[in-house]
């Protein structure tokens, strides 16, 4: 045996075990890393590793122990990260404004050439530092220069305790409080329909001009240029309308959500779209099917769409309550189908208004409807091949569309269902149904929306127009031109009046 291992041998003899076992290398920071136990030994207090993970690293602590005395283990340390990820701490700045430190600025006026100008100082949010603001005036004596200084201190109010807490904290941005509200307010509370139509809404007309403004400073000047904005895009008063209630209640929200923490520095929503609205443009007449045409509709339709659009004829129900009606919502022996539910892009949900109503239909559609169930007693009435719930794309996209084509009517618009709504209003109306009766059926809340959708049929104004005298009539007495007598009062005598000369 070599001299070496030999003596080697001898060593291992003498030391203990603990001797031999390395020490695991601290750089690394992992799970399994070990922790420390502090003792009292000859030298002092020793901090050394407490090895876990094996009989050998177990054995070596409690060899350590009885060496070195009583262990006194401390509360495991907090995991440090590797030294490349450490980031240097940066002390945080403390805020030592104050109201009470401050006597309140009357600002400094200056005179170059022959116009005077304003300084003073104004807190800048999110930072404890203050920037210097100068405004020309417009006064041409020292006199008025300090009392339209003294306006502009007090429009800005860089004196109050308002606008030094509004400075403490990170400026907050509409697109920032919309994001809040979208996530916490839309999503949570709103309905399917609703998240979808006001979401896409805000995204693609408000957020473009808006996203990067502060909340405090959405005035009537941001509204109006918002309004000028949006009258560029072609929007119509009605869709500008419903764009301004998304800014008021993102705004609202936000100003509810700051006030709950006491430290809200905004003033409530004051502005009014009666201010801000532009001149009405001339409205189309809302799209609406005759009486005859939904008739024809109705023959073209093929297998259970010929049912589907019977309904939105005789009934006047939306889409998405066609969609979402159920088997057992149909009273086929009254003639009553009771509306409870809608569905939007496959997502179930309450009507429109959140009632229920009973919309009564006559025994023509009573008929298709029994046709199409052929005695099936639950389920939705109409279906996918997957009995799945109909979407309205594709509803018009292959079955109304083509017909629409075939028969040479102008598609009515984005949502072509709604006219046989708007069909089914009119019809009511013009046959002498009164509105209070409508608003049940078709679940309206006022008689302005029926007299909205009110089509003017030139079918039902030729027999009223039957009841009228002509206002100008035309004689033919010989001679070179055509006399035109004029309708007077009655009791009253006819004037003549020479209106030209025949034509050869």
């Amino acid at each position: 045996m070599p001299k070496t291992q030999k003596r080697y041998e001898d060593c291992s003899k003498s030391c203990s075990s603990a001797a031999r076992i390395p020490l695991p290398r601290m750089q690394d920071s992992s799970p399994d890393e070990p922790r420390f136990t502090v003792a009292n030994g000859p030298n002092g207090r020793a901090r050394t590793p407490l090895f876990e993970q094996d009989a050998d690293r177990t054995r070596a602590k409690s060899s350590r122990a009885s060496q070195i005395g009583v262990l006194e283990t401390l509360t495991p340390l907090p995991d440090v990260p590797d030294a490349g990820t450490l980031v240097a701490a940066v002390p945080v700045q403390r805020d030592r404004r104050s109201m009470s430190r401050r006597p309140g600025q009357n600002g400094r006026i200056e005179k170059r050439g022959g116009s005077f100008s304003f300084l003073f100082y104004r807190d800048v949010p999110g930072t404890t530092k203050r920037e210097r603001v100068r405004r020309t005036l417009q006064a041409t004596t020292m006199v008025a220069a300090k009392q339209e200084a003294q306006r502009i201190i007090d429009a800005e109010g860089v004196n109050t305790a308002a606008h030094l807490e509004a400075s403490r904290g990170p400026i907050v941005t509409f697109g920032i409080a919309a994001e809040l509200w979208k996530s916490q307010q839309l999503q949570a509370n709103g309905k399917h329909s609703s998240k979808r139509t006001m979401g896409c809404e805000l995204t693609k007309h408000v957020l473009p001009h808006l996203k990067d403004t502060a909340i405090e400073d959405i005035t009537y000047p941001v509204i109006r240029g918002l309004v000028r904005a949006w009258k560029k895009e072609g929007l119509g008063n009605k869709s500008m309308r419903n764009l301004f209630g998304i800014v008021r209640a993102v705004y609202n929200f936000y100003l509810d959500e700051t006030l709950q923490h006491g430290k809200t520095t905004m003033l409530p929503w004051l502005i009014k779209w009666s201010k801000v609205e532009p001149a009405a443009d001339v409205e189309a007449d809302a799209p609406c099917f005759t009486p005859e045409q939904m008739a024809v509709i109705v023959e073209m339709g093929r297998g259970q769409y010929r049912s589907l659009f019977a309904v939105a004829a005789g009934g006047g129900l939306r889409a998405g309550e066609l969609f979402a009606l159920r088997v057992e919502d149909v009273n086929l022996k009254d003639g009553v189908i009771t509306v409870r539910r809608s569905i939007v892009e496959g997502v179930e949900g309450t009507p429109k208004n959140g009632e229920i109503r009973h919309v009564p239909i006559d025994s023509s559609v009573v008929a298709e409807i029994k046709k199409h169930l052929n005695g099936r007693k639950s389920g939705l009435v109409w279906h996918s091949n997957r009995c799945t719930p109909l979407r309205s794309n594709s509803v018009l996209k292959w079955q109304l569309k083509p017909i629409l084509k075939k028969l040479k009517i102008k598609f009515p618009g984005r949502n072509g269902m709604h006219a046989f709504r708007h069909g089914r209003i009119s019809y009511l109306a013009y046959s002498g149904v009164t509105f209070a009766v409508i608003r049940e059926w078709v679940g309206h809340g006022s008689d302005a929306m029926i007299k909205h959708y009110m089509a003017k049929w030139q079918s039902n104004n030729a027999s009223e127009m039957a009841k009228l005298q002509p206002v100008v009539r035309t004689q033919n007495n010989g001679c070179d031109g055509n006399e035109v007598a004029l309708l007077e009062p009655v009791g009253t005598i006819l004037q003549k009046k020479e209106v030209g000369a025949k034509v050869a």
